[in-house]
């Protein structure tokens, strides 16, 4: 009878994993595909060195069919298929992607969105590339309770109205958009120093670029996602 009812028991476990989750378009979910670029593991976010062409490796889920990439020159129409095994459990996509030099002078980062053929389970990913000449300031990012360190581009993604850490080696002037602000701008909007401790604001992404206030006046460049729910299976 306990074999029987822990039988049963998997059983029904394994059916609900696998019920799909509604997706609200107007809900912003966590980023959590896993991808490659140029053989860097990346899940969810990530920030890639510069390079003259980017590899993609996309995996997701094997009820996954469809993927679209987008970045601020393009966007690719979906992609469907990509290759499984017999015994995968994953469905993987490859592409390269080698920007124009012109436009990527325009600071340009590539978002990742996989789909099922119902188009209602999603799983979303985000890269950016450093740019050592023009974004030379690194910074130290305390996201989602990591530490991380990044050279002159970074990203941090965690929930909506959690605290986050950002601190940079020497004094820093910013100034954030209307939505995305730190809660301690000055009367002109702009923020000043060298550590910002912030809940994560409005929900979607903010970017930043801050400028170091004396010596070689680097910069630095963030996007921050702030999430509001977390996909069941999105991945």
């Amino acid at each position: 009878m306990k074999q029987f009812l822990f039988l049963f028991a998997v059983i029904f476990l394994g059916a609900c994993a696998h019920v799909p989750q509604e997706v609200d378009p107007k809900v912003t979910y966590k980023k959590e595909l896993r991808f490659d670029v140029n053989g860097r593991a990346c899940a969810g976010t990530c920030v890639v060195p510069q390079a003259e062409s980017y590899r993609f490796v996309v995996r997701s889920r094997g009820d996954m069919k469809l993927v679209k990439v987008t970045g601020c020159s393009f966007d690719n129409p979906y992609k469907e298929g990509g290759e499984k095994g017999w015994f995968a459990k994953d469905r993987k996509w490859e592409f390269t992607y080698t920007p124009d030099p012109d436009i990527a002078k325009h600071d340009c980062s590539v978002s990742i969105s996989v789909y099922d053929s119902k188009m209602e389970n999603v799983a979303y990913g985000y890269v950016d590339f450093e740019d050592p000449e023009k974004y030379a300031l690194p910074a130290t990012w305390t996201c989602n309770n990591e530490t991380q360190y990044f050279g002159g581009v970074s990203v941090c993604e965690s929930a909506q109205g959690a605290i986050q850490q950002l601190i940079f080696p020497a004094p820093v002037l910013g100034k954030p958009e209307k939505g995305c602000e730190f809660g301690m701008e000055n009367s002109r909007g702009f923020v000043e120093g060298a550590e910002f401790i912030f809940e994560c604001p409005s929900a979607g992404s903010c970017p930043y670029t801050f400028v170091e206030r004396s010596g070689t006046n680097r910069m630095h460049r963030t996007t921050l996602f702030c999430y509001q729910q977390v996909l069941l299976g999105g991945n």
